[in-house]
């Protein structure tokens, strides 16, 4: 399943649970750094790719480098930055995961 494919389908799982989100939302205006989901303050990636490695991809130095400035810019601004596998999305573990946080929250 392609990565924009695990997206469409965390979107689905998204609305047949009824939660409503935003798509490639950027969140610091002065940056490009978008996130695949945001529902409330709750800012979430979708990480394809991890086993594929690099140049600039998220397994690389330099990706890391970026999403690590990434989440610790989001945290600055009060959101819950959260990353899930493309395998998370298969699986049906990012949807228990996002709707048992927002029952807490």
């Amino acid at each position: 399943m392609r990565e924009s494919a695990v997206e469409e389908l965390l979107a689905q799982h998204l609305k047949e649970k009824k939660i409503e989100f935003e798509r490639e939302k950027r969140i610091i205006p002065q940056r490009k750094f978008q996130w695949d989901f945001v529902i409330n303050k709750l800012a979430i990636e979708v990480q394809g790719g991890i086993w594929k490695g690099g140049r600039g991809g998220h397994t690389s130095g330099t990706g890391y480098q970026r999403d690590c400035e990434k989440m610790q810019l989001l945290v600055m601004e009060g959101y819950t930055p959260v990353f899930f596998t493309s395998d998370d999305v298969r699986k049906g573990r990012a949807i228990k995961w996002i709707t048992k946080y927002l029952e807490k929250v």
